[in-house]
């Protein structure tokens, strides 16, 4: 009897183990429950990514609507801040809406003028979301972001893990890797349970995050790369005693290949002097990435003055270690500036008290502007330039909607020369314009965007077009805002109250 009884006894304790097992895996699953939607393409080229909207193939993935930390965000009851995927037709008209991930996406760091959205690489889709758990004090940990991970279909729903205890970080994922910044520190992250930590690189003051916008799988792309400044540390110092320069690097996004582009025993134009270098921006054109920055010697009465330089892939893994030549350094302007837009390698613009300046080979021109009412300023808010074919166009709002202006360029005695041209002013939208959580995107010649009057949901206008937020009398070729994805439930009956009230 004894026997029997620490028999049974043993198979007690192994049910109770096993089914202790299957509950947790089950409440694990459930939490992230999904049915299949099929009709990704992961074997398809991703285009935009890293912001509001991601195109695979004929698919558009998007984050539906504009929502905060503050929403709520239990999986499965999300719609406003989901992930939404539509179908793209021959037309281009989109259709077959599903949802993808019912979790809130979203983060800060887009508010701060700083790089966030969601990511596709092959057959997953990579996004954070504040936290939804509760401590043990019962507050809500929604001031920190989970890492996420979810297949095209939506199933295979993963948290990877918790590092950010803040919503205001930079970030960028690549394939298998996370970079992410908070001002001071630089971490990379494995895109694995826990999400160990590969890299950290202390003391950085400065950095730039390139988007790998466009990603087909085996494919290297230099904006892989990011670029930081750091300060001396205390050994260089001491090797360099007097010096009083910063140290210019990058790495790849996988934690490999570090490498020091300007450092203490870099010469310019063949002599060796302390300075210090502020990047300001960046360039993606193709293969080339070329990025801005400040250069200030410390010969005294010196004056910061900006630069570009040019990278490749190629010349980011040089087999001679030499990463930068000053000879190939180009001088865009003598002297500061304020914030600039990247035009090209040699170019960028400033948008200043009313007015659009260029710069350029040392030489500063005020570009003429005549807006809709003829006036001589330019009293718009810049939203981003984007190349149309072989023509370059400016995006901008003012309170009478969204415009765009065709930029005329030449080359002059082998010096770009960039004009306005006032004549193309495009009214493209006659309603106030938001901003996404994660930016405003053009994608296939369609400018996506919150729209403040409609709850912020992302509606879409066809830039070739001229789109219209008012009723269209019988007769009028004007179309209006497309609304992207769908609405909840109670802000669609908001909205149709609010409709049915205003005819």
């Amino acid at each position: 009897m004894k026997k029997f009884g620490k028999k049974f006894g043993k198979y007690i304790l192994l049910i109770s183990s096993i089914l202790i097992l299957v509950f947790s895996l089950t409440a694990c699953s459930d939490g992230y429950k999904f049915t299949a939607v099929p009709g990704g393409q992961p074997n398809k080229p991703t285009e935009s990514n890293g912001g509001q909207v991601v195109k695979q193939g004929d698919k558009l993935y998007f984050v539906n609507g504009k929502t905060d930390e503050k929403a709520g965000n239990d999986f499965g009851s999300v719609v406003k801040g989901a992930i939404v995927r539509g179908t793209i037709g021959a037309d281009g008209k989109l259709s077959d809406f599903k949802t993808i991930v019912p979790k809130n996406v979203y983060s800060k760091g887009r508010e701060n003028g700083r790089n966030g959205g969601i990511y596709i690489f092959d057959n997953y889709i990579y996004y954070l979301t504040p936290n939804n758990e509760i401590d043990k004090n019962d507050k809500l940990l929604n001031d920190r972001l989970d890492v996420m991970r979810v297949k095209l279909d939506g199933t295979g729903t993963e948290k990877l893990g918790t590092p950010f205890i803040s919503l205001d970080y930079e970030y960028k994922f690549v394939k298998n890797h996370l970079v992410a910044f908070d001002g001071k520190k630089i971490t990379i992250l494995k895109l694995e349970d826990n999400l160990p930590v590969v890299k950290e690189i202390n003391d950085v003051t400065g950095m730039l995050m390139p988007k790998t916008e466009t990603y087909q799988n085996g494919k290297e792309y230099v904006s892989d790369y990011i670029f930081y400044t750091r300060n001396l540390t205390e050994k260089e110092s001491e090797q360099h005693i007097g010096s009083r320069n910063n140290v210019l690097c990058a790495i790849k996004c996988d934690g490999t290949n570090p490498i020091e582009i300007v450092n203490a025993d870099t010469t310019f134009n063949g002599a060796k002097n302390d300075y210090q270098i502020t990047l300001k921006d960046y360039l993606v054109d193709g293969d080339n990435l070329t990025i801005f920055y400040n250069r200030k010697s410390d010969v005294a009465g010196s004056v910061e003055k900006l630069y570009s330089y040019t990278f490749t892939t190629a010349s980011l893994t040089s087999a001679d270690k030499v990463y930068f030549d000053s000879s190939k350094e180009t001088l865009i302007y003598a002297n500061s500036t304020g914030t600039i837009i990247p035009f090209s390698a040699e170019t960028v613009l400033e948008i200043s008290d009313k007015t659009i300046i260029s710069y350029n080979n040392d030489a500063k021109k005020l570009l003429t502007f005549v807006g809709e009412n003829n006036q001589g300023t330019f009293d718009g808010t810049f939203v981003k330039l984007e190349k149309e074919a072989n023509e370059v166009f400016m995006y901008y709002t003012t309170g009478a909607g969204l415009f765009r202006v065709k930029i005329n360029t030449a080359i002059v005695d082998k010096v770009e020369s960039v004009e306005i041209d006032t004549k193309s002013i495009q009214r493209i939208y006659d309603s106030s314009v938001g901003t996404n959580v994660f930016g405003n995107e053009i994608v296939d010649g369609y400018f996506y965007f919150c729209n403040s009057t409609k709850y912020d949901y992302v509606y879409r206008v066809d830039v070739t077009k001229e789109n219209t937020s008012s009723k269209l009398e019988e007769g009028d070729t004007r179309v209006n805002p497309e609304l992207v994805g769908f609405m909840n439930g109670a802000d669609k009956e908001k909205l149709e109250k609010a409709e049915k009230e205003n005819k």
